[in-house]
C-alpha cells in the first residue's frame, strides 16, 4: 500500500496548481456549470499578476443530510490564484514537511487527503471509500482493544487560526519570533490564507480544495504526536481510536484535546462517544442496506423487487432519524443495478417524491435519476416546476438554484420564476443562474433588471466582492469593472459554462 507521502510525492508543483485552481475552486455541491477551467488557462498563460491584498468571498448555503444548511465559500478568483500559486511555489517545502510528519507511520492515519485522482485533473475528492487504495486497517489496530472512541473537531475549518499554520510548520516559538518576516514562506502561506477570507485570521473557506491542504498541515502535525502512543485513524477531522480501557479512552481524549489546543482547536463534545467492543466496523444502516438483496444474476430487477427494496430503505431512513445520507447511499447502489423499464420509472417517481422532502437529494438527480433513468424533457420540466413552487417561499435557495440550472441545461421554462424574488433572495449563485436563464430565453426586461442590480452592487467594493460572481458574469468590460476584472472580461474569461 502507498504511504501518505507516496501519494504526496506523485504530484508536481504544476499538478498542485492545476488541481487546486482548475478543478478545486468551486465546491462539488454547486451546480457543475460553474467552472474555473477558463480562468486557470488564463492564469497559466499570463503567469498571474493579481493584486496581493485581502478579498471578500461569496457565501453559498448547501443543505446537509440532516436538512440543516452548511455555509460554503466561493473565493475571489484573484485571491484564490494567489493562494494556489503560493502553495504550488512552496510545494517542495511542504513535501518535506509532510514527509517528516508521516515518515514513522506503520499505517496511513489520515484517510482522506489530496492525491492524484485516476483519469482526472482533480487532486481531492470527498470520499470515505479510500480503503480500497489505502487498506482496511481497523481490523488490525483494534487487536487487543476493548473500547472504541469516536470524536471530531468542533467546526474544524471555520475554527482554524491562520497564524497556527506557521506554528505547525516551524514550531510556535520560532513562528512567533519570525511573524513579522514577510519573506518567510511559512508566513506567506499564512498571509494568502487570510487574503482569501478578507484578511480574517480565523477560518478556512469550506468548499475550495486548497482548504484541505491547509488543514492537513496542522492535522498531520497533531497526528505525528498522537500516533506515537495511540492507534487511530482520521477522516479529515473525524477520529476513530481503539483503546484497552475506559481510562485509556479518557486519556486519548485528553491528549487529543491538548494537542488540538496548541492550535486553538477544540473537540466537539456532543459528537464524542466511547463504546465498548465488540462493535461492527461498518455503520449499522450501511450494513442493513448491504443485506437487502438486489442480485438476480443476469436478470434485471423488476418493479416488485425494487418496490420492496425502496420500502426497506425508507424504513431505515425512519430508524436513522431522517438521515438523508441513507437515501444517497441507496441511490448510488441502484445506479449500478440493472432495472427493467417499469422499475426505472418507479425509481424516478419515488425519488422525485423524496426530493421534495429531503432537498439534500436534489443536487444528485442529474446523475442518479435523469441520466440513469433516461428521464424525458417533459418529466424534468414538470418536476423542476414542482420543486420551484415547493421551495420558493421557504428561504432555502439550493433547490431553486438547481431548478434554474436544469431549466437552462434542458431548455424548458419555469412557470413562476420571478425577477423580484431573485433579487430579493440576494443569493449570488441564484442571481447568476437567473441571469443566464433570462438570457437563454431572450427575456430582455428581466435581463435589464438584473444588469441594473449588478451595477448597483458594483458601486460599493464590499457589495461587489461579496457578489463578484453575479456582477462579473452580468456586466461587460465597459460597465465599470476594474482592478483586474476588466482585463479578465477583455480576455473572454467566464466562470459559467453550459
Amino acid at each position: 500500500m502507498k504511504t501518505y507521502f507516496d501519494y504526496m510525492s506523485e504530484m508536481s508543483s504544476d499538478d498542485i496548481y492545476e488541481g487546486l485552481l482548475c478543478y478545486g475552486m468551486f465546491s462539488d455541491k454547486i451546480p457543475p456549470c460553474f467552472t474555473s477551467k477558463n480562468f486557470y488557462e488564463y492564469c497559466v498563460s499570463k503567469k498571474g499578476n493579481f493584486e496581493n491584498r485581502e478579498y471578500k468571498y461569496v457565501i453559498y448555503n448547501s443543505i446537509r443530510n440532516i436538512n440543516i444548511p452548511r455555509q460554503l465559500g466561493i473565493p475571489s478568483p484573484m485571491a484564490y490564484d494567489n493562494l494556489c500559486r503560493c502553495i504550488s511555489n512552496n510545494w517542495g517545502n511542504l513535501l518535506k514537511y509532510f514527509e517528516s510528519c508521516t515518515n514513522n507511520e506503520s499505517y496511513k492515519t489520515s484517510r482522506i487527503h489530496i492525491r492524484k485522482i485516476k483519469n482526472d485533473g482533480r487532486i481531492f475528492e470527498m470520499s470515505y471509500d479510500n480503503w480500497v487504495d489505502d487498506g482496511d486497517v481497523e481490523p488490525s489496530i483494534c487487536k487487543g482493544a476493548k473500547y472504541i472512541v469516536r470524536a471530531d473537531i468542533s467546526n474544524c475549518f471555520p475554527s482554524i487560526y491562520s497564524h497556527s499554520i506557521p506554528w505547525a510548520l516551524v514550531g510556535k516559538k520560532k513562528a512567533k519570533q519570525d511573524k513579522t518576516d514577510k519573506n518567510l514562506w511559512t508566513n506567506e502561506i499564512d498571509k494568502y490564507v487570510r487574503f482569501v477570507k478578507d484578511n480574517e485570521t480565523h477560518g478556512l473557506l469550506i468548499g475550495p480544495h486548497v482548504s484541505n491542504i491547509v488543514s492537513e498541515i496542522i492535522l498531520t502535525k497533531i497526528d505525528s504526536k498522537l500516533r506515537m502512543k495511540w492507534d487511530y485513524i482520521r477522516n479529515i477531522d473525524d477520529y476513530t481510536a481503539y483503546v484497552k480501557s475506559e481510562i485509556e479512552a479518557s486519556q486519548f481524549l485528553m491528549e487529543l484535546q491538548r494537542e488540538l489546543s496548541e492550535y486553538d482547536l477544540n473537540l466537539n463534545h456532543k459528537k464524542t462517544k466511547v463504546t465498548k467492543l465488540p462493535k461492527p466496523f461498518t455503520t449499522q444502516w450501511v450494513r442493513k442496506i448491504s443485506m437487502l438483496s438486489l442480485n438476480r444474476g443476469d436478470d434485471k430487477i423488476d418493479y416488485r423487487m425494487l418496490k420492496n427494496y425502496l420500502d426497506n430503505i425508507i424504513d431505515i431512513v425512519n430508524e436513522e432519524d431522517d438521515n438523508a445520507a441513507v437515501l444517497k447511499y441507496a441511490l448510488k447502489v441502484l445506479n449500478s443495478a440493472k432495472l427493467t423499464d417499469n422499475a426505472l420509472m418507479l425509481k424516478q417517481r419515488i425519488f422525485f417524491s423524496l426530493g421534495l422532502i429531503y432537498p439534500y437529494l436534489i443536487p444528485l438527480f442529474e446523475t442518479y435519476i435523469f441520466d440513469s433513468c433516461n428521464t424525458g424533457f417533459i418529466e424534468i420540466s414538470e418536476y423542476a416546476n414542482l420543486v420551484y413552487d415547493e421551495y420558493s417561499n421557504s428561504g432555502v435557495y439550493e433547490p431553486i438554484i438547481y431548478t434554474v440550472y436544469w431549466a437552462i441545461k434542458y431548455k424548458f421554462k419555469l412557470h413562476n420564476i420571478n425577477i423580484s424574488y431573485l433579487i430579493g433572495s440576494k443569493d449570488t449563485v441564484l442571481l447568476t443562474l437567473g441571469y443566464y436563464y433570462y438570457k437563454k430565453n431572450n427575456m430582455k426586461t428581466e435581463k435589464s433588471e438584473l444588469k441594473k442590480y449588478a451595477k448597483e452592487l458594483l458601486k460599493e467594493k464590499e457589495d461587489f466582492e461579496c457578489n463578484w460572481l453575479f456582477v462579473y458574469e452580468v456586466l461587460s468590460e465597459n460597465d465599470g469593472l476594474c482592478d483586474g476584472w476588466q482585463e479578465l472580461k477583455k480576455n473572454g474569461i467566464k466562470f459559467v459554462e453550459f
